[in-house]
C-alpha cells in the first residue's frame, strides 16, 4: 500500500519539488505516493500561492501543471512537445517551410507537423502560405507580427529565509490574560 500524503510526507513532496519542477504524476512515482493525495496537495498548495505553475506536459489526452516550489506567476499558454518543436523551427527567421523540411529539422512525421502547424496558424502565430492549383505541399512561415511565445516562466532558484533569532527573554514577567481579569 503506498504511502498517503501526511506530516511524515509532506517535507519529502515539498524537497522534490524544490530540486526540480514536477507534475503530480512524476511526484506520485518519483516518491511511491497515492495520485489523489499528491494532486490534492499541489491544488492546495498552489493555491496558497505556495507553488506555481513553469509549464505544461501533454499526455495522452491531457495537459497536466508542472509546479515549481515558491511563488512566481503561472504559465497560461499551454503548449505540446510537438507545437514548441514546430515553432522553434520556425524562431531564427522568416523563410517558408514546407512539412518536409520541418520534419527534417525536428525529426517529427510530416502528418503530425500538418496537424500541429494547422494549430498554430489558428492562434496566429504562423501563416499558411496559399497552394496552388498544381499539388504543391502546403508550407508556412513566421507571422512577424505576432511576438514569440516563451516557453514556460523562469523559475528562481530557492533561496532559504534566514535564521531568525528567538527573542531574548526579559527578566520581567509577563502576564496573561486570566491574571489581568482577576
Amino acid at each position: 500500500m503506498k504511502p498517503k500524503v501526511c506530516a511524515y510526507t509532506v517535507p519529502r513532496l515539498i524537497k522534490a519539488l524544490i530540486e526540480k519542477p514536477r507534475t503530480p504524476r512524476e511526484l506520485m512515482n518519483d516518491l511511491d505516493m497515492g495520485y489523489e493525495g499528491v494532486t490534492k496537495f499541489c491544488l492546495s498548495m498552489h493555491k496558497e500561492g505556495l507553488l506555481h505553475i513553469v509549464d505544461w506536459r501533454f499526455d495522452s489526452a491531457n495537459y497536466r501543471p508542472v509546479y515549481a516550489f515558491g511563488p512566481g506567476q503561472d504559465v497560461a499558454e499551454r503548449w505540446k512537445r510537438t507545437e514548441r518543436a514546430i515553432l522553434e523551427a520556425f524562431r531564427h527567421d522568416l523563410l517558408s517551410k514546407d512539412a518536409k523540411e520541418v520534419a527534417r529539422i525536428t525529426g517529427l512525421s510530416p502528418s503530425t507537423i500538418k496537424k500541429d502547424a494547422y494549430v498554430l496558424a489558428q492562434k496566429g502565430y504562423l501563416i499558411r502560405n496559399p497552394v496552388k492549383h498544381n499539388n504543391i505541399p502546403a508550407s508556412w512561415r513566421r507571422n512577424p507580427k505576432m511576438a514569440f511565445p516563451d516557453f514556460g516562466a523562469p523559475t528562481q532558484p530557492y533561496t532559504p529565509k534566514p535564521y531568525t533569532p528567538a527573542r531574548p527573554k526579559s527578566n520581567v514577567p509577563q502576564q496573561s490574560w486570566f491574571s489581568a481579569i482577576t
